[in-house]
């Protein structure tokens, strides 16, 4: 569980590190569709590079190893630091913590796929279109957009529409999930809070530049 811990660690300020670039170099910038593979390389990057270890094998003359293993304590000996600080109880909160979060994005999960199974749909261009009865802001889940008609006059359902079938077309639900998992295991580091309202606002950037209504029509919008 120590080497948990440290990755853990690790993940978090690689994190770190791609999003202070991130804020400092690339947020005012509009080349949305670099940001967006930049964010994700970032998720990726923290996740997979402290699993890399590099060892360096040393050559000891055998004089050196006896006198060495004279200093070796023995398990037994040991003085176990894990069992006697409050590393235990730190760990308890953070796998309450991470459970929670896991728990209610499983729920998030169900809640929307219980949404779009007892919608109306209809397929257009392999999108399907869900038609609720349901108080819902308009969203899309992979290739599903969810919206309730009776909300919207028809001009503004259209340019919603149009929205959110960028965001169905380019897959950005598939940054969302991974995000989301990624944060209920680093809920406690504060860049990861950050760094998901940073996929969040370049996925929104990128549908409205890619949004040929919103283009038609961009005072309306």
């Amino acid at each position: 569980m120590e080497a948990f811990c440290y990755y853990l660690l690790k993940s978090g300020l690689v994190l770190g590190l791609f999003f202070i670039c991130y804020q400092f170099l690339l947020s005012r910038e509009t080349f949305y569709t670099f940001n967006r593979s930049f964010l994700l390389l970032g998720l990726f990057t923290s996740v997979l590079f402290p699993l890399i270890y590099i060892t360096n094998a040393i050559t000891l003359p055998v004089q050196h190893i006896s006198e060495a293993t004279n200093n070796i304590i023995l398990p037994n000996e040991q003085n176990n630091f894990i069992d006697n600080s409050p590393f235990n109880i730190a760990l308890a909160i953070y796998g309450i913590g991470a459970s929670l979060f896991l728990m209610k994005f499983l729920l998030q999960i169900y809640k929307l796929r219980k949404l779009i199974q007892n919608g109306n749909k209809k397929h257009i261009d392999s999108i399907s279109h869900i038609v609720t009865t349901d108080n819902v802001t308009p969203f899309s889940f992979f290739k599903a957009i969810v919206y309730n008609p009776s909300l919207h006059d028809k001009k503004e359902l259209k340019s919603i529409i149009s929205h959110e079938e960028v965001h169905a077309q380019q897959k950005h639900s598939y940054d969302v999930v991974f995000m989301e998992i990624f944060l209920a295991l680093q809920w406690f580091n504060p860049f990861a809070w950050y760094y998901r309202i940073a996929i969040k606002q370049n996925l929104e950037f990128l549908a409205d530049t890619d949004n040929t209504e919103i283009k038609l029509n961009k005072k309306d919008y």
